[in-house]
């Protein structure tokens, strides 16, 4: 997968929020006993876009998906399925913490995608990798910044977390029908807090052997414009058909991308580059350019290798 990490301010086309009202089981302010959300008062909810992609966080009279209110505190596996019904779906996004996250190597959290004709995908959620605390506290504080990024914060140790799944091959033709979540935790172990789905049907393809190396970013005071080196390098044997395409996420919304054309298939060991400030789900080629225009300095580390365009 590429992914490069500056981000569009506005949603992409393609991706949907899907709703969760009657699924969701307790306010981000229930005040215990029990599984409850620190500074609850400073959580989200409503329409959100987080790095370029929308959420729908149920506003009232709940705002999350708690696996330890659905086992009734106790102990025992428990599910909460969300339908879906878009055709097309090629990856799916989850705003997903836990409670009291678990170190790996086991999962105790595991997402299942269901399509209408059949096909069926299951991916374990591992504390300290792919899933982590909502606090931080003693728990699980690291995630891979790759397919798990911090989606949004408070500013005094709570935050939400951002997972992003790519569907196989065998969803293609098919209806997403549904994504389960199952919460194998127990009280005071592991135990989900859910709060937002979004699916998208962009076309997305793996191409793990491309790696990403990016420069400084440089601001032109004469053309107002600031420019960034990226460099796209195909490490494997076998090449990769193109067009690859850059997405950026976090961008100011007043960033214009003024110049960029497709790319070619990347060969094996060959390497690519741009001067990429902008690029919302721009193809980019050799040589080729993005400027972005009144912008502000954006963040830059590499988060994951995902090929997508809408």
């Amino acid at each position: 997968m590429l992914h490069a990490p500056i981000a569009a301010a506005s949603a992409r086309a393609g991706e949907i929020p899907i709703n969760l009202i009657g699924l969701v089981n307790e306010p981000w302010t229930f005040p215990g006993p029990g599984a409850y959300i620190f500074n609850g008062d400073t959580f989200s909810a409503g329409s959100q876009n987080f790095g370029g992609v929308p959420f729908a966080i149920p506003a009232s009279p709940n705002n999350y998906w708690n696996g330890g209110a659905a086992a009734e505190m106790g102990p025992g596996t428990v599910s909460v399925t969300v339908p879906v019904g878009v055709p097309g779906v090629t990856s799916a996004f989850t705003l997903l913490n836990t409670m009291w996250s678990q170190p790996g190597p086991n999962a105790c959290v595991y997402i299942t995608f269901t399509g209408s004709r059949g096909a069926t995908a299951t991916v374990p959620l591992v504390g300290g990798v792919n899933v982590r605390d909502y606090n931080n506290d003693g728990g699980q504080n690291t995630i891979n910044n790759t397919s798990t990024i911090q989606a949004w914060t408070n500013g005094i140790g709570q935050r939400l977390d951002r997972q992003e799944y790519i569907l196989p091959i065998a969803f293609a033709g098919q209806t997403l029908a549904s994504v389960t979540i199952t919460d194998t935790g127990n009280e005071d172990f592991s135990r989900v807090a859910f709060a937002g789905l979004t699916v998208s049907t962009c076309h997305a393809i793996v191409t793990e052997s491309i790696a990403i190396s990016t420069g400084t970013i440089i601001y032109h005071q004469g053309l107002k414009l600031y420019t960034h080196d990226v460099g796209l390098t195909n490490d494997g044997t076998a090449a990769v058909t193109g067009p690859v395409y850059l997405i950026f996420e976090d961008l100011p919304a007043d960033w214009q991308p003024l110049c960029c054309r497709c790319s070619r298939g990347i060969d094996a060991g060959s390497q690519y580059y741009g001067d990429c400030s902008s690029g919302i789900q721009r193809p980019l080629r050799s040589c080729d350019y993005v400027h972005a225009s009144h912008g502000q300095r954006s963040k830059l580390a590499p988060r994951k290798k995902l090929a997508r365009h809408c």
